[in-house]
């Protein structure tokens, strides 16, 4: 059941609010990332914008999921 690949994991970045989620910038950061993962595929997530108190200005919080073939993780379960 289910499709060729699994989701693997998430890599979540804080952004300047108007951030490009698909940048250059931004996909150095989320490349090595999932790679240590194991991901072979990321997709994008969610981008949105936040204002968090005490802060002066808004933050971009960037979601991206990361997939790789069914069975083929690197990485073993982490213990929480």
């Amino acid at each position: 059941s289910g499709g060729a690949l699994e989701m693997i994991g998430a890599v979540n970045i804080g952004a300047d609010e108007g951030t490009d989620p698909l940048s250059p910038g931004i996909r150095a950061l989320v490349r090595p990332r999932a790679c240590s993962m194991g991901g072979e595929v990321v997709s994008l997530l969610a981008s949105g914008t936040a204002h968090y108190r005490g802060k002066f200005r808004p933050q971009q919080n960037i979601s991206f999921t990361v997939w790789a073939k069914r069975g083929a993780a690197a990485t073993p379960p982490q213990p929480f």
